[in-house]
């Protein structure tokens, strides 16, 4: 597969929504999760608030559109030109494990307070086996959807006149 990258980093930005969506869908089904990436990215800024979930949005966004590019990096360098949704599994398995291990820094580093929201651990291990659980499926869920979307929106841009 041919690497392009606008078409990587609006896979990776949808996934990095889908990501989101799983984990939603979890607490909406009735688990109890404390794991907030979005909020996660704000603090980092040292936001409160608003300010906090807006920033979040945008660096997770950013951040996620990044990866995605990295995706389709290794699709390429893979030359996977088929099942790109299973290489995205598997590199979403990579991808969990250092997402972990950003966790623990981010435990190191964080600006909210423990009273506000408990550092979250490496893989979320303080939140609980769910939130761990939660953050791998949304890993997973995310390399699956970088596999699926960066194929079908790289064609679309191939099959646009003019470029």
């Amino acid at each position: 597969m041919d690497f392009a990258a606008w078409p990587a980093a609006v896979s990776g930005a949808l996934s990095g929504v889908i990501m989101l969506m799983v984990v939603k869908l979890m607490k909406l089904a009735g688990m109890h999760l404390q794991i907030n990436l979005v909020r996660i990215w704000g603090a980092m800024l040292g936001l409160r608030g608003t300010p906090m979930l807006i920033a979040g949005w945008i660096v997770h966004l950013i951040v996620s559109a990044t990866i995605g590019v990295a995706y389709a990096g290794i699709f390429s360098l893979a030359g996977a030109a088929r099942r790109t949704w299973l290489w995205g599994l598997s590199i979403g398995v990579v991808h969990w494990i250092m997402g972990g291990f950003f966790l623990a820094l981010v435990s190191a580093t964080r600006t909210e307070t423990p009273e506000e929201r408990p550092a979250p651990g490496p893989f979320g291990m303080n939140f609980g086996l769910g939130d761990v659980l939660a953050f791998l499926l949304a890993h997973l869920v995310f390399g699956v959807s970088v596999g699926i979307l960066y194929p079908l929106v790289s064609r679309r841009r191939r099959g646009v006149p003019g470029r």
